[in-house]
């Protein structure tokens, strides 16, 4: 009896032992599969339109447009705001015909006002390199059947453009517009003073209780601007980049105590900048799949500052909020 339980025991054993040397030789060969057979997901890098495109066109306001049947149709006042006044008489065409132009004619108006507005269409406020201090933008087209119109030289046009704190320093630039959609403003001919007409070959710009009145001397892009205050100490500003390229990317600069905005091209350092002053760094990145990257940074400018730019993910809601509060 003893011998067969004995016997049985023995048998059991080598079983049990068997079974463990199957389960762990099953073990280590499923641990080899899973090693040699599964392999780590792979992260793809996002890939970014180029800066020369507008990424945030999406969120740029259509133009207010306005068609001139009657003379009393050229008496109105915009979406945002501005009040526009003059009379037929007060345009012939482009091409230099003196023939008078009969109604209906076609208007249409850009009203940039904020820096956001600004930063969305892509325009800077600087005068072949120097700073301006903006009190808004504004773009005037006027057709003719298709035909481009400008204003006669005995033109009385005006219009008057909202502001929460005129400056009676504001002068009128003109903006000559670049290949890359920016625009360099050009300070206009102004006149000395205005009491009620214009010279017709000058500008002319009264600062009025929450309005700026503009009497151009003609239409296209008009900046209402001043320069500021000049700086004792310019300095240079580096923008780089690790991923994606500093290329693929636009930048801004805000300069909120000078309320100046200045768009960064990366060829080359951004020279002329006033050494000590607040800058808001507003880069923006847009990927193929259309996701939103950014890199927001407020600093006082150091002399000859290098700038690391380093993409994080967002949303377009986000900057839109970011961009309204500046």
């Amino acid at each position: 009896m003893m011998h067969l339980i004995r016997h049985t025991c023995q048998k059991a054993l080598r079983t049990i032992v068997i079974l463990s040397l199957f389960s762990s030789c099953s073990k280590e060969r499923y641990e080899v599969i899973i090693k040699e057979d599964v392999q780590p997901p792979v992260v793809e890098k996002a890939i970014f339109k180029p800066s020369t495109e507008n990424p945030l066109s999406t969120k740029v306001e259509a133009p207010f447009q306005k068609t001139i049947n009657n003379p009393n149709d050229l008496n109105f006042t915009t979406t945002k705001g501005a009040i526009v006044k003059g009379s037929v008489s007060d345009f012939v065409y482009e091409s230099g015909s003196w023939n008078s132009v009969e109604l209906p004619i076609n208007l249409q108006i850009k009203e940039l006002y904020t820096i956001k507005d600004m930063i969305l269409n892509g325009k800077s406020t600087t005068s072949n390199g120097k700073l301006l201090t903006t009190g808004g933008q504004i773009e005037i087209t006027a057709t003719k059947d298709g035909k481009k119109l400008q204003l006669a030289p005995y033109s009385q046009f005006s219009i008057k453009v909202p502001t929460k704190n005129p400056d009676p320093e504001m002068k009128i630039f003109f903006g000559e517009e670049l290949a890359n959609g920016d625009v360099n403003w050009q300070l206009a001919t102004m006149q000395d003073k205005f009491l009620g007409l214009k010279d017709s070959t000058k500008s002319a710009i009264v600062a009025i209780e929450q309005l700026y009145q503009l009497l151009p001397s003609k239409i296209g892009w008009i900046n209402i601007d001043k320069f500021p205050r000049e700086s004792t100490k310019l300095t240079t500003l580096t923008l780089t980049s690790e991923y994606p390229a500093i290329d693929d990317i636009i930048c801004f600069l805000y300069f909120d105590r000078l309320k100046s905005i200045l768009r960064y091209y990366s060829n080359g350092k951004q020279s002329n900048l006033p050494e000590g002053e607040h800058i808001n760094l507003i880069c923006i990145g847009i990927t193929e799949k259309d996701e939103v990257y950014t890199f927001i940074k407020e600093f006082n400018l150091e002399a000859n500052q290098v700038v690391q730019v380093k993409l994080e993910k967002s949303s377009l809601e986000e900057l839109m909020k970011y961009l309204s509060g500046l």
